[in-house]
């Protein structure tokens, strides 16, 4: 009798761990594995994904979601994701902007006719163990015969009142992108 109670309360506290990261990780998981859009608002007409899928970020250990514009192809919406021991984006200093205690970022898209686009940070979802932060570019206008985007990623310091982006970009990548007709 003394073992089947054993039993019980074990079994019972595996489902109460199961069920809170469960909860715990469940806006963050519909973000990385595309069942819910990089967005901050849920967009009212589809986004066109410009993406075949998700890429990892080489010698960084973060990850990017797919590439989406909305149809009138003036903004561009993406998230990375990485591990809380994370050591790219869990760098000591004083001189990093930080929101809710996550580094935030500069982003340039640089499509092959060297136009850039500059995006942002804009939020974080946490999820048990790891991070996931919306980058969005309010002005984005990819031209037709662009097959790739070369995506530099660079910390934003702050000095007092000013803000620029560090000399050199933490990481970078390129992602080659489908037209969106």
């Amino acid at each position: 009798m003394r073992w089947t109670r054993l039993a019980i309360i074990g079994f019972v506290a595996v489902l109460a761990a199961v069920f809170f990261f469960y909860l715990d990780n469940r806006t963050f998981n519909r973000l990385t594995e595309d069942h819910q859009y990089p967005m901050l608002v849920e967009p009212k007409s589809h986004p066109v994904s410009l993406t075949e899928s998700s890429t990892k970020i080489p010698e960084s250990g973060i990850h990017m979601t797919k590439l989406y514009t909305m149809q009138n192809n003036k903004n561009l919406f993406l998230g990375i994701w990485y591990r809380d021991s994370n050591n790219v984006m869990n760098a000591e200093g004083d001189e990093w902007k930080r929101t809710d205690g996550e580094v935030q970022l500069l982003v340039k898209a640089v499509d092959e006719n060297g136009t850039t686009f500059n995006g942002e940070t804009k939020k974080a979802v946490r999820g048990t163990f790891s991070t996931f932060q919306y980058i969005h570019f309010n002005t984005f206008n990819l031209s037709e015969e662009s097959k790739k985007l070369d995506l530099y990623f660079y910390p934003v310091t702050t000095d007092g009142e000013k803000e620029q982006p560090a000399d050199h970009p933490w990481f970078e990548v390129s992602v080659p992108v489908s037209s969106f007709e």
